[in-house]
């Protein structure tokens, strides 16, 4: 479960940035060899 606080944490300190940009960021993060890695 940490890597969702992880995210949410991310859109916080992105909240600064358009929607659209914390919505990449996000993507970018859920990428399946991130989880692979975890």
């Amino acid at each position: 479960m940490t890597g969702c606080e992880g995210e949410k944490t991310l859109v916080i300190i992105e909240g600064n940035l358009p929607i659209k940009t914390s919505t990449l960021y996000m993507v970018g993060d859920a990428t399946p060899n991130g989880w692979s890695s975890r």
